[in-house]
């Protein structure tokens, strides 16, 4: 389920009304790091808890 957080308006808890967004925020971020040949990914710790890794890579 990590990967659907990369999907455009998806959101995880939808009956969840105390969180406000378009799920948006991590289809950007990722466009932005693949645009610099970066890599991004998430780690779920728990059901409400993820940890989202950016690398950029030094260009030479």
């Amino acid at each position: 389920e990590a990967d659907r957080l990369f999907e455009r308006f998806y959101r995880h808890h939808k009956s969840n009304n105390q969180h406000s967004g378009t799920g948006l925020g991590l289809a950007i971020v990722q466009a932005i790091v693949n645009a610099h040949n970066g890599k991004v990914s998430i780690t779920i710790k728990d059901e409400y808890y993820f940890q989202v890794n950016v690398q950029l890579l030094k260009e030479s």
